[in-house]
Order: structure tokens, then sequence, then C-alpha cells
């Protein structure tokens, strides 16, 4: 009995040697045929890439890896970034002797007031200016107003208004009434922007005019029907408009409108009883432009620029339905670098529209005169508190001046 226990101890062992030996073999093959086939891998792209080095002396397409190409890709972005940059020192140094900001115009603008005012390096020094513009923005993280004098080139610089709307100044465009809205909403706001006009942009542009490459001036809609007899555009770059004869009848469109004739505030309306708030404001907001209060047809009629500004045969219309685009390739065909900015509403189109500083800014270097521009002020009789808080805001991306900061440099 004992032996037939020690032979199949004998036989146990001896099978699991034979296990153990076919495992190892069969490991070792599967190591050998990896190693074949990483050394045909290696060898292939060893081939791969002297194939490359060939085409690349021979002037063909190359055939890189990626990481190499990333790696050339980068050099090119540090070469071009070289070649289109420099080195801004942005070291702020406290202002000894700083300028009110916005204090010409109080009935128009509230002064911006900051205990904490910095200076630092110009940002735009063009070769032979003829215009000092001092700017300022405000940083939270400087924590305070930086301002930067800078030296523009006339030649390469524009004045753009943004929407000077001949409302409410006789030329036949009208707030719609009894309870129509129309730009600064109703005719007692369209009046206060008519003196801003006046008062402020008008001495302005006229002071300037002769010193920039261009005054341009943008509208809604385009130049179809009437306006292309009255302004130029550059898709209207005609000489022999008939300003006299295109007004008269832009004019006589106008005034065909029955601005007089809509409908009054709605005297009762159903209220859910559960949101009787919220379905309040649904139908009775405080804003409504519509057919109901303006009447039909209102927002296609023909918008001229105010009557209160010297218009010159020179002077451009940037038209909103043309397109950014337009705009941009057509400035910088003219060769124009510097914006300043003007126009309505500060808040609203200043920024927005085709021709805001939204989309200008990103082409152009673009200073926003201040206190020739206007915000919309609801609930409030004067513009002057809003129009210092849409500029405030502003000035956390955007460079402001004033018409007093802008000075013609005499040779």
């Amino acid at each position: 009995m004992k032996n037939k226990k020690v032979t199949l101890l004998i036989i146990l062992n001896a099978l699991f040697i034979t296990i153990a030996i076919w495992q190892i073999y069969r490991l070792s093959m599967e190591n050998i045929k990896a190693w074949k086939l990483l050394k045909k891998y290696q060898t292939a792209l060893s081939q791969k890439y002297n194939r490359c080095k060939i085409s690349e002396l021979s002037g063909d397409k190359i055939c890189l890896s990626h990481k190499i190409i990333e790696q050339q890709q980068h050099k090119q972005i540090d070469k071009n970034s070289q070649q289109n940059s420099y080195r801004y020192d942005n070291t702020l140094t406290i202002n000894p002797n700083p300028l009110p900001i916005l204090s010409r115009f109080p009935e128009f603008t509230a002064p911006i007031i900051d205990d904490n005012r910095f200076l630092s390096s110009p940002l735009v020094l063009d070769e032979n200016p003829n215009l000092l513009v001092l700017a300022w923005r405000y940083s939270a993280n400087a924590r305070g107003i930086i301002e930067t004098q800078n030296k523009l080139n006339g030649d390469k610089t524009a004045i753009i208004v943004v929407h000077p709307w001949g409302i409410d100044d006789g030329q036949g465009f009208a707030t719609p009434e009894p309870a129509g809205v129309s730009f600064f909403w109703t005719p007692e706001k369209n009046r206060i922007y008519l003196k801003h006009t006046k008062k402020v942009l008008k001495p302005f542009l006229n002071r300037l005019k002769g010193q920039t490459a261009m005054v341009a001036y943008s509208l809604p809609g385009n130049g179809k029907p009437y306006r292309n007899e009255v302004y130029k555009s550059p898709r209207n770059q005609s000489r022999g408009l008939d300003r006299e004869k295109g007004l008269k009848s832009l004019k006589l469109q106008l005034k065909r409108f029955k601005y007089m004739e809509n409908s009054d505030i709605i005297a009762n309306f159903l209220l859910s009883k559960k949101h009787p708030v919220y379905d309040y404001f649904s139908k009775f907001p405080g804003l409504s432009a519509g057919d109901a209060y303006n009447g039909p047809g209102y927002w296609e009629l023909p918008i001229p620029i105010v009557s209160t500004l010297d218009i010159t045969k020179k002077d451009i219309v940037l038209y909103d339905g043309h397109g950014y685009a337009e705009i941009r390739n057509y400035l910088s065909t003219a060769k124009i670098t510097n914006i300043l900015l003007a126009g309505y509403a500060t808040d609203m189109c200043l920024k927005k529209t085709a021709a805001g500083y939204n989309n200008l800014k990103k082409d152009f270097n673009v200073f926003i005169v201040g206190d020739a521009t206007m915000a919309t002020f609801p609930s409030q009789s004067t513009p002057k508190y809003a129009t210092s808080v849409a500029l405030a805001n502003a000035s956390l991306n955007n460079l402001i001046t004033e018409t007093s900061w802008i000075s013609i440099i005499h040779k």
C-alpha cells in the first residue's frame, strides 16, 4: 500500500513538472513573437523617419510625428509673436495732478470720481502724430483708474458717430403718439438728446474735421430707399449726390407716416390669479415698440442723420444692415487703425450694433469719447447718472477719453 502512494506522488510530480515546462515554453514563444513584432515596427518607423528627412531635404511634403509637428508649430507661433508684438511696460505710478473726469457737461454726464489715479505707458504712438489723446480705464486689480497719453496720426484715424438719429427734429421722423416708443423712448427724452447733439457733439466734430481721415455715421437698415440720394456709403461712393433733392424726397416720405394715430395704453386685461405679477408685466411691459403702439411700418422708415450736425459731402454713412465685415473692410482699406467713437446710446447701440465698440475693438484702437455719448435713462429725468455708469462699466475693457482730452498737436 505504501509503495502505491509513493508511485502516485511520483506520477503527480512528473505531471506538474511537465505542465510547468510547457507554460515556460509557451510564454517564451510569445515573447519571441512579440519581440519580432516590435523589431518590425521599429524598423518600419525608422524607414518612415528616414523617408521624411529625405522628403524634407527635397522640398516635397514632409511626414513627421505629431510631437515634431507641434514643436515646429510652437516655434513658428513664437517667431510670429515676436515679429508682431512688443513688451509693454505695465509699471504704474501715482498721478500727482489728475484731471477731472467727465466734469465738463454735468447736465449730461455725472463726473467720475475715484481716489486712486495712476499713470501708465502710452498704448498708441503713431509716427507723425497730430492728435494728443489722453484716455483712462478702470482696473479692479490695480485698485483704481489707469491713465495713458497717446499720440495719433489723423490720417490713420476715423471719427465714428453711432446712431445720431434725426428724430423729433423737424425732418419728419417722430416719436409715435400717444404711447409709442422710439430712440430715447419718449419725446421729452429725445429733446434732451437733441440738446446734447447741439451742445456737445456738434462742436467736437467741427473742431476735429480736417484733422482725421474721415467722419462716419452709423444708421439702422440700409441706404434704400431715399438715403442713397443723400449720403455717401461704402456701397455708394458717387460724388454726384443731389443732397437737396434727396432730402426733400426723404422728408416727404417720412411725413406721410401717421405718427399721431396709434393705440393708447391698454385699459384692462386678464391676469392669472396664481401669478398676477408676472402676468402683469407680460401683458403690460415697461417698453413695447411694436405695431400696436408705433404703428405698422414704423421701423421700415428711412431714419435720417440728426439735423443739428453739419454733414459734408465727404462724410460716410455705415449701415447696420450691411454688417460689420463691410465696415471693417472699408476702414482697413482706408488704412484706418484708430477710432474715436461717439454716439448713442452708450449702454446699447454704441456697444452692440455693427459699428459698436464690441466689434471695432477687435480690429482697431478704439477710444470712446465719453461725454460725446449719452445713455438711455429710464425712471430718470436726466441722463447724467446712467451715462456715467455705462461709461464706468465700459472702462473695464475699453479706453475712455472725452472731448476736452483730445487736442491738436501744432507743429
